[in-house]
């Protein structure tokens, strides 16, 4: 689910039967006892970083009142956002340095597989102590093995928020089958607006997509089914949802390149009055009663033949670590999160809804919101049918692959059925092998006292920080290692041989080579162009010099997300300044484009690097006989004449030297791509090193993402050993050596 979010994690609550991921089996999860009364009432809670703010500081207000009632204990709210838990706080926990009570997601994929790993403390007995009444679908996603390790997030549903007003004035009523749907989106095209707000840039919302389609389509058990391996994920209903969303977007129902607007872009679509239709779930309803200036309904994804179902699941709810010194007062602490006093405060002031009984009497709610907890009430008593979430049910390798699928059915680089012939290959899990090695490091030849002693500084920086990490990663590349198995087992050459027929690779270096040759020629070109116009100048030479070299010093982050904003398909200034000159027909989904995004991306880092080179190259003018650049013209050579037979020559070395770094950089690119598209859409932009990160970090293959991180380093090297020789030889003859 999207709503990885503090929301959940304040609130002990869940849709349940409904959410999950990978599976996991419990890895003994047990207590240390505390050293002293003091430390054990002071305990690390750590949430999600909120949207709003005031949420944060609602929940620290909140948590005074416990705090209160429990004198000497003392609750350390921390928060981090929710894009870096998934690998900080799993290397806090292995650690053994984490917080003692941490929101996480519930489901075999995030819990389940926190469990296994041995990280989460078992709460069975204190469920048996406490007696919490959580329901008890929403119990069972958080028990693996046998072994209850949490309370359950929120309960979320997930339909189509819709303009009441829109509909209205376009006299259309609310649509109770798939085909009314299509016929009013239609409609609300014809009259210059937005039907159905698509956003797919960040990959998530496509599971969204696919679960309402095929929830509405096949019910609940029908997803079960799939999940649980009963049915294919290459069946005609499958087929069929993915192709719905293919022929809205093909229809031009879902807006500009769904697969370049963000959510929060969709968002301000839609609260705007542009969009009549908002695919999300039910944790925006807060922000639509805050944004939107008129009346908002909220349907499920409409079947063929009827109305259809809402989707649903549960968010983040709180766990306590194995590791923690603490966890008789953790324990309490849980026991206060899963009260009815704390359930209601969540509904009341979070807007959220817990997963076990409250008196929700007198609360003042919205009406989206009364009708979310009228919905999830039916559900919880087991009286309504609501189609799973599958992105918390399946693993991160499906996820993965239906993220990925859903994008390039959005952006024309595969069909409904070639995705889901994807999903049901990934859905079959892989064998591994058990053979184990450990291959020992190298040692070195002492050298003379007095040379140890002056070189065991740099010496002992060299082994920690790059021959440590890389006979680590040699290997890793021959084991199979996910981050958990402490003795991962050998596979020989299986990793490289993966990555020779991986399908995914030979597209990503193919983007490496465009980044490579673009990458460099392209802040060459434009750096020595602008070197050699400030060269000569004097006037506010400082002031040129600082404005170019500016966007090198900002953060990749910063200059990511900016630009990401000026490529925005509806709001960015590109496209309004193309359509502001007459050149309306070029604008476009920059990001969202699997022929642009790469480019739209590279453009960028263009930008960015271009102030280094040229402030690298105007030093090395600085330093050019200017005698003979004079003298030859006298002689009659023009300026092209000039800058190739006596200019370049003279800065060579250092022409290569930056030459060398942007090359290098071209292998290693990532956090650039990582930040503008992710490597989306649908790997259109993924590269080696975003390729790396996805399989070590998203898919915890560790020993895959480091062979193809040592692919990388073994492609740069004789380009790097090439021109480093060249520059030292011409280095030397202009020493005359």
């Amino acid at each position: 689910m999207k709503r990885r979010v503090f929301l959940g994690a304040v609130s002990a609550a869940a849709l349940g039967g409904l959410t999950g991921c990978t599976g996991g089996t419990p890895g003994g999860a047990s207590g240390s006892t505390p050293t002293s009364d003091a430390e054990a009432n002071s305990i690390r809670y750590l949430v999600e970083q909120p949207e709003d703010a005031a949420d944060l500081e609602k929940l620290r207000t909140h948590l005074k009142t416990y705090e209160q009632a429990n004198p000497g204990t003392t609750v350390k709210l921390e928060a981090m956002p929710s894009e870096n838990m998934r690998t900080v706080l799993q290397t806090q926990l292995r650690s053994g340095e984490g917080p003692d009570v941490f929101s996480w997601g519930s489901g075999p994929g995030y819990a389940g597989a926190l469990a296994k790993a041995g990280l989460l403390f078992d709460l069975t007995a204190a469920y048996a102590q406490y007696k919490w009444p959580v329901y008890a679908f929403a119990k069972e996603r958080v028990t693996f093995d046998g072994k209850t390790y949490g309370i359950p997030g929120e309960m979320e549903t997930i339909g189509l928020f819709f303009n009441k007003k829109i509909f209205a004035d376009q006299g259309v009523q609310q649509p109770k089958t798939l085909g009314e749907l299509t016929a009013a989106a239609q409609k609300f095209k014809g009259a210059g607006l937005t039907p159905i707000a698509g956003a797919d840039q960040e990959g998530w919302p496509g599971g969204h997509m696919l679960s309402m389609a095929l929830g509405s389509r096949i019910g609940s058990k029908g997803v079960d089914a799939l999940v649980s391996g009963q049915g294919s994920w290459n069946s005609p209903d499958v087929v069929a949802a993915i192709q719905q969303w293919h022929d809205w977007n093909e229809a031009g129902l879902l807006g500009k390149s769904p697969t370049s607007q963000t959510t929060d872009g969709a968002a301000a679509l839609f609260y705007s009055g542009d969009a009549a239709v908002l695919p999300t779930g039910s944790w925006a309803i807060p922000a639509i009663d805050k944004n939107a200036k008129f009346d908002v309904g909220y349907m499920p994804f409409p079947a063929e033949s009827g109305a259809g179902v809402f989707t649903g699941g549960l968010g983040s709810g709180p766990f306590v670590s194995a590791s923690s010194k603490k966890t008789d007062a953790a324990v309490k602490f849980l026991n206060f999160l899963a009260s009815p006093e704390h359930g209601r405060w969540t509904v009341e002031e979070l807007g959220t809804i817990p997963a076990f009984p409250v008196d929700t009497t007198g609360v003042k709610a919205s009406p989206l919101f009364a009708q979310v907890l009228k919905d999830t009430s039916t559900f919880s008593q087991g009286t309504g049918d609501v189609g799973p979430n599958i992105d918390v049910l399946e693993t991160d390798r499906f996820n993965d692959v239906m993220w990925d699928g859903m994008q390039a059915v959005l952006s024309g680089q595969q069909t409904p059925q070639e995705v889901a012939e994807s999903l049901d290959k990934v859905a079959k899990p892989p064998t591994m092998s058990t053979t184990t090695t450990h291959v020992p490091p190298a040692t070195r030849r002492a050298q003379a006292r007095l040379g140890i002693a002056l070189v065991l500084p740099l010496m002992a920086m060299v082994v920690i920080f790059f021959l440590f990490p890389l006979v680590n990663a040699i290997y890793y590349a021959f084991v199979d290692f996910n981050g958990t198995n402490l003795n991962p087992p050998f596979i020989g050459l299986r990793n490289f041989i993966e990555l020779a027929h991986d399908p995914q690779v030979w597209p990503a270096l193919e983007n490496n080579a465009i980044w490579i040759v673009i990458g460099t020629a392209a802040p060459l070109v434009i750096g020595f162009a602008l070197a050699l116009l400030m060269w000569r100048v004097q006037r506010a030479s400082l002031a040129y010099r600082v404005a170019f070299f500016l966007p090198y010093i900002l953060p990749q982050v910063a200059v990511g997300v900016v630009w990401g904003w000026i490529y925005d398909p509806t709001r960015g200034w590109l496209n309004q300044v193309l359509d502001a000159v007459g050149l309306d027909r070029l604008a476009g989904g920059w990001l969202g484009d699997p022929d642009t995004a790469l480019y739209a991306v590279l453009g960028t880092a263009v930008w960015a690097t271009t102030g280094f080179i040229f402030l690298i190259l105007l030093s090395a003018l600085r330093n050019v006989d200017a005698e003979l650049v004079d003298a030859s013209r006298i002689d009659g050579a023009n300026g092209l004449q000039r800058v190739w037979y006596i200019v370049l020559p003279q800065i060579m070395p250092v022409f290569l030297m930056v030459t060398t770094l942007t090359l290098v950089g071209g292998f290693s690119v990532f956090d650039i791509i990582f930040v503008m598209t992710g490597g989306g859409p649908a790997g259109a932009t993924d590269v080696l090193g975003t390729y790396a990160y996805s399989s070590a970090f998203q898919l915890n293959r560790i020993s895959y993402g480091t062979t193809l991180a040592l692919v990388i380093t073994v492609l740069a090297i004789p380009f790097t050993v090439a021109l480093n020789r060249l520059q030292r030889r011409l280095s030397l003859q202009g020493t005359g050596a």
